[in-house]
């Protein structure tokens, strides 16, 4: 029996869980490095995305970027490790940047996943995501 590459991706056991975590990491490496850049946290000539190994923390005076890091909070919440958090010291603001790479049959799952998950109400949760 054939096997598709969407089946060997998405949805062969052996295979899906490793090749979905690479797809994942890549992209949010690509997040990662971009936003570094955009707030001058490192020097413009990084490597490519592909070879990119993010720092836990990258600091400035203005703005901190956490990689794949707990957060830790006074407030309860389900979600508290995310690809990339920058926080924004001047304004006191963070973006929380959680990625995923599903592939085209499982999008509306995983965005209404994502969706469910910062906005589920509970004590000291926001709505994180606006439609």
């Amino acid at each position: 029996m054939a096997e598709t590459t969407e089946h060997l991706i998405a949805g062969c056991s052996s295979l899906s869980e490793s090749a979905r975590l690479r797809r994942h990491n890549q992209l949010a490496k690509a997040i990662h490095q971009q936003t570094a850049k955009k707030h001058k946290l490192f020097d413009k000539n990084s490597p490519p995305y592909y070879r990119f190994k993010p720092q836990p923390v990258l600091e400035s005076a203005n703005m901190i970027l956490y990689w794949d890091m707990s957060i830790i909070s006074d407030k309860m919440a389900d979600f508290k490790r995310h690809d990339a958090v920058p926080f924004d010291r001047e304004n006191k603001t963070a973006l929380v940047i959680d990625t995923a790479v599903p592939l085209t049959h499982n999008l509306p799952k995983s965005e209404a996943e994502k969706i469910t998950k910062y906005e589920k109400p509970g004590p000291g949760n926001k709505k994180y995501l606006e439609a």
